[in-house]
């Protein structure tokens, strides 16, 4: 492992100007009249011009003028109290941190979750994500050089020439032919292992949970559950909204793609925002980038909350961030010393002590020793802790929310 940490190398990053952001993120500007976040065609209200208008002082009556004025100012105080009840929230994070997951998980806990329709049309993404978790392990054993039987070298070969050409997109039933195909595959114990070397090879997390559960996704009578679509992955792209009502309150939480190409699109969401949610994944700690495969991941997360929570445009904005992937985490750091990542870590490799390390690097990044960081540690597929958590945040950006508008 390259040395990860380094105090005398590290860039100092300053807060940025709106201009200096647009530069940074690729130049980008803001979205073009006539679209909004998702591309859909929106109109541009203009207000309507009329000629000017000559009358004499007895063609206005003053109390007729007095009741249309204070009807204009209700108006106006309606309008303006209906924007105060919109609350903006943005998830934020590098790509595979769990930002996608929480998304779906306000939607279980807001907006009644998943119907069966809605279930089963995740098979294909499921299914999907099968072949895709075993091509990983495949190229995983390329990359290791590890040696296999003759028998299960020949499965992969079908395997590989079955989905050369294979189209994902509407296929409602996994193709039989390849279940026990894959099923001896993943019954190698030399194929299992490359899961455990995901610090060397990239495999997604949601690979294993999958294979182990090859015998239910297969069945011709599958049906997804919650569970499987909080575990399966797929790589946002553009801009995610989902809105929502709570305490009377309309919420708008945006997901925005995580993938370094993708970052700057974020500064079409970056305005008039109530809280940032910041999601990094700790287990991540071994991990490369899969755009540089030089970068640590852990790092990365660092470098770009650094980045976010010290910019003049969230200067007012809460910040929340989510040390996620703490079930992960705590099967790796036995394992995997944290050195691996930071080289200076002088304490017992044990969860406690390595996760009171890790938020304490998340705490240093922010230069303004006033702003306050909410912090907690994660698991993004547990639908309860996510709740409790959620419902704790939100009333405080309500409350702070308030306090800022002058409500209380």
């Amino acid at each position: 492992m390259g040395n990860c940490e380094s105090s005398s190398t590290e860039k100092q990053v300053h807060p940025l100007k709106l201009n200096d952001i647009e530069q940074g993120l690729g130049g980008v500007a803001n979205p073009p009249i006539g679209q909004n976040l998702q591309g859909q065609i929106v109109h541009e209200i203009t207000m309507p011009t009329k000629r000017p208008m000559t009358a004499k002082s007895h063609d206005v009556d003053p109390s007729k003028a007095l009741q249309i004025s204070k009807q204009i100012d209700e108006q106006l105080v309606r309008d303006y109290r209906s924007l105060e009840k919109v609350i903006k929230l943005l998830l934020l994070g590098p790509a595979e941190s769990g930002k996608s997951t929480v998304l779906k998980q306000i939607r279980i806990i807001h907006l009644d979750g998943f119907s069966v329709a809605d279930l089963r049309d995740r098979r294909p993404l499921v299914f999907k994500n099968v072949y895709e978790a075993l091509v990983q392990i495949i190229n995983g054993l390329r990359t290791l050089q590890i040696f296999l039987p003759a028998t299960i070298e020949a499965d992969i070969n079908e395997f590989l020439a079955f989905f050369a050409s294979y189209e994902f997109k509407n296929v409602m039933d996994f193709p039989q032919k390849m279940y026990p195909v894959i099923k001896r595959i993943w019954a190698e114990e030399k194929v299992r292992d490359v899961y455990n070397h995901r610090s060397d090879v990239y495999v997604m997390d949601c690979a294993k949970y999958f294979l182990d559960n090859l015998d239910r996704v297969c069945d011709p009578n599958y049906t997804p559950t919650t569970n499987d679509i909080l575990q399966s992955r797929q790589e946002t792209i553009g801009v995610s909204e989902i809105r929502y009502t709570y305490k009377d309150l309309e919420f708008r939480i945006f997901d925005v793609g995580g993938q370094k190409t993708e970052r700057r699109k974020w500064i079409h969401v970056f305005d008039m925002c109530s809280a940032v949610f910041f999601i990094a994944a700790i287990s991540e700690y071994d991990q490369f980038m899969r755009e540089d495969n030089s970068t640590n991941r852990l790092i990365d997360a660092l470098h770009l909350f650094k980045w976010i929570g010290n910019n003049d445009l969230f200067r007012k904005v809460q910040m929340i961030l989510f040390l996620n992937k703490k079930d992960v985490f705590a099967e790796k750091i036995g394992k995997i010393p944290l050195t691996v990542c930071f080289p200076n870590y002088r304490y017992k490799n044990d969860y406690k002590n390595a996760t009171i390390y890790i938020q304490k690097k998340f705490e240093q990044q922010i230069q303004n020793k006033t702003k306050m960081v909410y912090i907690h540690l994660t698991c993004a597929t547990d639908t309860g802790q996510v709740q409790f958590l959620l419902n704790s945040v939100t009333d405080m950006i309500i409350a702070e929310n308030f306090k800022q508008t002058g409500v209380i």
